[in-house]
């Protein structure tokens, strides 16, 4: 599981780690301030050989909400393609 740190951390976007973090709010907008993000979403910047990126979505308190594959890196249109895995915010799938 990655901690709140851990998040935090992989929420600047550098170059040297291909990563981009949105901060998102349940009624679909976007929040400027982690504190009121009710989720994170961490995209993979490089794609992999089938050119989808990775994209992992996390809940406030750091434990995986999602994890799938997206065919762009723009934050408004992320649809995942192919197996989708869900997590409740206790960690349990």
């Amino acid at each position: 599981m990655y901690s709140i740190l851990h998040i935090t951390f992989l929420c600047y976007p550098y170059k040297s780690t291909g990563n981009y973090c949105y901060l998102h709010k349940k009624n679909g907008g976007y929040s400027a301030n982690k504190d009121s993000a009710d989720y994170t979403n961490i995209l993979r910047l490089i794609p992999n050989e089938a050119k989808v990126h990775e994209l992992n979505e996390y809940y406030p308190n750091g434990n995986l909400k999602r994890h799938g594959w997206v065919k762009t890196t723009d934050p408004k249109r992320l649809y995942f393609e192919g197996p989708l895995d869900t997590y409740y915010d206790n960690g349990s799938s």
